[in-house]
């Protein structure tokens, strides 16, 4: 028998989706089998699996060692990820349930194997989770390796559902800094459909809308120099590489992005810059607020290289 205590990173979570994830080889079925069976229980008593957990609830498990092994499988381990010596990234706010960080270029927000470093492997390194492995620290959004910025992580159950219902319903406003070729003078709104070439990892504009996926985003010039434009770029969706898509079918390449077109000395300028909350008072501090990722060295030096005055506290 296994007994597991539901810490607060984990309440909220109804029975059978933490069994779900503590047993994750183990089908439903099998699952109601051994609650109705009483081998699973809850607080001493018979369960259904549709209970919401709540801190200091205890969840028994009347299984032989070799069978909980079998449907506990071996992904819920650490082996295999390198521990960070430092985190890789800079933290802009934290509070009980979530985290906002600063990931900076050429890090992963998952790694794609065991053993890379990643946004993802350096939270779960530094944040408990649950001692189950019910639930692990995670990122909220995800950014192109290449592309440096804001990210928001829930350090709790609780705040990584609260983060993924904003963000699902759009009532967390992202605003990116681009510096894209060629001269844009006026604010612009922009509807259409994008459409993912998985093998090569790229987007390309659908002006048809027979197969792409509809996104939407506005921006608006800061500054232009060296032949140049700053944008700053507000998404209404998330698709995938849809900044770096658009503005390339349109004529006007990210800065140092080779993959659509526009290979320059500094590397790909995008970053995710700010991250703005609905008034919540389920966000505490967070509620209302604006917070700013600052630009990377890297990209200051791009600007100052091509004549930008552009500051980030008083444009």
């Amino acid at each position: 028998m296994r007994e597991f205590i539901v810490t607060p990173e984990t309440e909220g979570a109804r029975l059978m989706k933490y069994l779900n994830r503590l047993l994750p080889l183990a089908a439903d079925g099998f699952l109601y089998r051994m609650l109705r069976k009483k081998n699973i229980t809850l607080n001493g008593k018979k369960a259904g699996g549709k209970e919401v957990l709540s801190a200091g609830d205890t969840i028994a498990v009347f299984f032989s060692d070799e069978t909980f092994d079998r449907f506990h499988g071996q992904e819920r381990t650490q082996s295999g990820q390198k521990i960070p010596e430092k985190l890789p990234f800079s933290i802009l706010y934290e509070d009980d349930s979530i985290l906002l960080l600063n990931k900076p270029k050429g890090l992963l927000a998952q790694g794609a194997k065991p053993g890379d470093e990643s946004v993802a492997s350096a939270l779960q390194q530094m944040l408990p989770g649950d001692p189950s492995g019910v639930f692990r620290p995670a990122p909220a959004n995800r950014l192109d390796r290449n592309t440096s910025g804001i990210m928001a992580a829930g350090k709790t159950l609780a705040g990584t559902q609260l983060l993924t219902e904003l963000i699902r319903e759009r009532k967390i406003q992202k605003q990116y800094l681009t510096l894209v070729e060629g001269h844009i003078d006026k604010a612009g709104s922009v509807k259409g459909f994008l459409v993912k070439d998985e093998k090569r990892n790229i987007s390309r504009i659908d002006t048809r809308g027979e197969t792409g996926k509809t996104f939407s985003m506005r921006y608006r010039p800061l500054e232009t120099a060296g032949g140049c434009t700053l944008l700053e770029v507000t998404l209404i969706t998330g698709r995938s590489h849809q900044i770096r898509a658009y503005f390339a079918d349109s004529g006007n390449p990210v800065w140092g992005d080779p993959k659509y077109g526009a290979g320059r000395a500094g590397g790909q300028f995008l970053h995710a810059w700010k991250m703005s909350f609905p008034e919540d008072d389920r966000l505490g501090g967070l509620s209302g607020v604006s917070i700013a990722a600052p630009l990377p060295e890297s990209l200051r030096s791009t600007l100052t290289r091509l004549g930008f005055a552009f500051t980030e506290d008083g444009r």
